[in-house]
């Protein structure tokens, strides 16, 4: 038997990183923990948490439900010189990064060409999309029909009457078809 804790208002943050990295959302679900967990009294306050027993799923088939949602925040180019161990990024362009990890391998073979050293080497560029993690889940708890029952106490339903919304694209999902994707 599982119980969940859920957000009954959203938290929010006028710093829209801050709000997003770590403000949950009504509805979102924030920790899922065994029946007859000893919920502390900011826990009990029911204007700001719900709690939902969950008699027939346990705590592991449940933990799902508190991983984070990802928000892209840009992308990173990234340009190298392996040869010469030389690496440099940046988020504005491609052409930034190539223009950074060049000037860092002239400096480098420069150095080496005191010395004597001839090192050939090549440039290469990729560029990577940037996700952080947020405190937003991916789905959210469809409380409409059970709120006013949270709102009175802890209250308990098995897992095929547990429904969620998808807050990417707005859709109901069973607690079967979430655990699925």
């Amino acid at each position: 038997m599982a119980e969940l804790l859920i957000k009954a208002i959203d938290a929010t943050n006028p710093d829209a990183i801050k709000d997003l990295r770590g403000c949950y959302k009504k509805s979102d679900v924030v920790v899922v923990k065994p029946d007859g967990w000893k919920w502390g009294k900011e826990e009990l306050n029911k204007e700001k948490f719900y709690i939902l027993r969950v008699p027939d799923k346990a705590v592991e088939e449940l933990q799902f439900l508190t991983e984070p949602d990802e928000v892209d925040i840009g992308t990173r180019y990234i340009a190298e010189a392996p040869e010469l161990d030389v690496m440099a990024e940046s988020h504005d362009s491609e052409k930034a990064a190539i223009s950074a990890c060049e000037n860092i391998a002239l400096t480098v073979t420069t150095i080496l060409g005191k010395y004597g050293l001839d090192v050939p080497y090549n440039l290469y560029t990729r560029q990577e999309d940037i996700k952080h993690p947020i405190a937003r889940r991916k789905v959210k708890l469809d409380i409409e029909q059970i709120e006013k029952d949270l709102q009175s106490g802890i209250v308990e339903l098995t897992s095929n009457k547990v429904s969620f919304v998808d807050k990417a694209e707005g859709t109901k999902l069973s607690l079967s078809e979430i655990a699925s994707k």
